[in-house]
């Protein structure tokens, strides 16, 4: 009977150690404290090291774009031919 007596004890014990952490965890200065020690240095390590692939990503992704746009333009002016565009030729065409 000790160890079932003992074992809800421990279980007291933890629920009000982890109680009394959640209260403090809630106070406006704990949280304060976490953001701007923990959580705001943490942040701008990662958009520090990120920023430049993010920026690399942006400027294929710009590219890309303004070639398809090139194309597509190129293909609905393409010179030399009578038909302006594969989609605007003859009926039968399509």
């Amino acid at each position: 009977m000790t160890t079932a007596t003992s074992k809800d004890k421990f279980q007291q014990m933890i629920r009000s150690w982890i109680d009394q952490f959640a209260h403090v965890l809630q106070s406006t200065d704990t949280k304060e404290f976490i953001q701007v020690l923990v959580l705001d240095p943490f942040l701008k390590h990662i958009m520090g090291q990120i920023f430049p692939y993010i920026l690399i990503g942006f400027c294929l992704f710009a590219a890309v774009f303004i070639m398809v746009i090139v194309m597509f333009v190129m293909m609905l002016f393409k010179r030399g031919s009578d038909v302006p565009c594969p989609f605007c030729g003859p009926k039968g065409a399509i």
